[in-house]
């Protein structure tokens, strides 16, 4: 709210989360939203029911679904998605070609919604993600929270170095096993990437 987000009186924040376990941390979201004076909405997805509907795609549903985003795209300043994985497998019903067709169709204002308005996307801690880091849920847990509550101003100042060195470098090697691969990054700008769109966050690309 205060860093990522930057959200000043008046703005109006939609908050999109797809599962309960999520709920105070929305609830909280909420509270810091109200005490900027701004205006939050919240948004409930069930990504399993979603992808019914995902599953027998029509040019109807697609232009109510352009319409949808379109109306939101305009009428938010900021959006906050949170995502929780319940499987990897919920959508591999889903045509290809009628789901391109629909991000087609969306795709003019999910430009708009990168670009020009606030963004900020997390992955709250689930049971799947935990088994798939080969701990238990309370651990796992734990160390997401860690991990997305970085120090990012913090982080933006100590990334500063890799980017100055990125954007003086020409050459790059990356060697591994079964890896040799040569490249030039040169004349490329290097983002820095502290927590501003994605929590957690650490890059430079």
């Amino acid at each position: 709210v205060n860093y990522s987000l930057e959200i000043n009186k008046d703005d109006k924040v939609l908050i999109t989360y797809q599962a309960n376990e999520a709920r105070n941390l929305v609830e909280s979201l909420v509270k810091e939203i109200l005490k900027k004076k701004a205006v939050p909405t919240i948004k409930f997805i069930d990504p399993e029911i979603s992808n019914l509907i995902k599953e027998s795609l029509t040019d109807e549903i697609i232009e109510n679904k352009k319409n949808i985003f379109k109306f939101e795209v305009n009428e938010y300043d900021a959006f906050i998605q949170i995502r929780y994985t319940t499987s990897d497998y919920y959508d591999q019903n889903v045509d290809k070609e009628l789901n391109n067709k629909l991000k087609n169709a969306l795709s003019p204002y999910k430009d708009i919604q990168i670009n020009k308005r606030k963004w900020v996307l997390l992955n709250y801690p689930s049971v799947v993600d935990a088994y798939k880091a080969k701990m238990s849920y309370h651990d796992f847990f734990n160390f997401a929270l860690d991990t997305m509550t970085a120090d990012y101003d913090k982080m933006y100042q100590d990334m500063l170095p890799l980017k100055k060195l990125m954007e003086k470098t020409d050459k790059v090697r990356i060697v591994g096993k079964n890896t040799d691969i040569t490249f030039s990054i040169k004349g490329l700008p290097a983002i820095i990437c502290s927590g501003e769109a994605n929590i957690p966050d650490g890059e430079v690309f």
